[in-house]
């Protein structure tokens, strides 16, 4: 038995050292911590002055974006396959539907950014006979609304309702035929529309200016317009 300081109760003696020895490990986690982010920030600078100089890392950029296209393609394949929209009559009821307003939102939005990209990554300006070719002005309208999320088009929210961005919606509608310029195509597209959700619900719903359904219809003929109806989502 020890007296006076040195008096030591063993079970203390043991809990603590199992604390300083805890304390120890996690002094190489912290240290690691605290020197990455200056290191990271001292990256940072060194990348951004090489960047405009090295022509090596202008080719690391192309062969980024080559990847980011490989990337995009395989999301492609994901909503197209999860929404099973491989066959032509499958296409045609998701439009039904769609116009119906019992589709999900989400999968509307990402469909339509899916096949507005995969239209212009399709070399646009070669296409014809029948599909649209597109001016730099309805390209740049088109990059404008890609731009809006990586992977979707937000023009419907909630129980397949039009979101509040009315200038996503008229950026949309710009990219569709004009009806004095182009009447044919853009009596073709409504022709289509009439036939996919009837004559009457077609004109019950233009007539009551009903704010959710033009916002569907769009969408709609925004599919239909890039050649979703006959061809699914393009690929390069």
């Amino acid at each position: 038995k020890k007296m006076g300081n040195d008096f030591r109760h063993p079970v203390a003696t043991t809990t603590t050292r199992r604390s300083r020895g805890s304390i120890q490990r996690l002094y190489p986690p912290l240290l690691f911590i605290l020197l990455l982010d200056p290191i990271l920030a001292f990256s940072n600078l060194i990348f951004q002055r090489n960047w405009a100089v090295s022509p090596s890392l202008a080719r690391r950029t192309r062969n980024c974006k080559e990847v980011l296209n490989l990337l995009y393609a395989s999301n492609q394949v994901d909503v197209v396959q999860r929404l099973e929209l491989n066959e032509q009559f499958s296409r045609w009821r998701f439009l039904q539907e769609l116009l119906e307003g019992e589709v999900e939102h989400r999968d509307a939005n990402e469909l339509l950014h899916c096949v507005l990209m995969a239209y212009l990554n399709s070399h646009p300006s070669q296409r014809g006979n029948g599909s649209p070719v597109l001016c730099d002005a309805t390209i740049t309208t088109i990059n404008l609304v890609l731009a809006k999320d990586a992977n979707s088009i937000p023009v419907l929210q909630q129980e397949c309702k039009a979101a509040d961005d009315t200038i996503l919606l008229s950026h949309l509608e710009s990219i569709l035929p004009d009806p004095n310029e182009n009447k044919d195509a853009c009596d073709g597209i409504w022709d289509t529309v009439v036939g996919l959700h009837g004559w009457e619900s077609v004109n019950v719903n233009r007539q009551a200016r009903c704010k959710d359904w033009h916002a569907r219809c769009i969408v709609a003929r925004v599919l239909i317009w890039f050649d979703f109806l006959q061809e699914g989502v393009l690929t390069a």
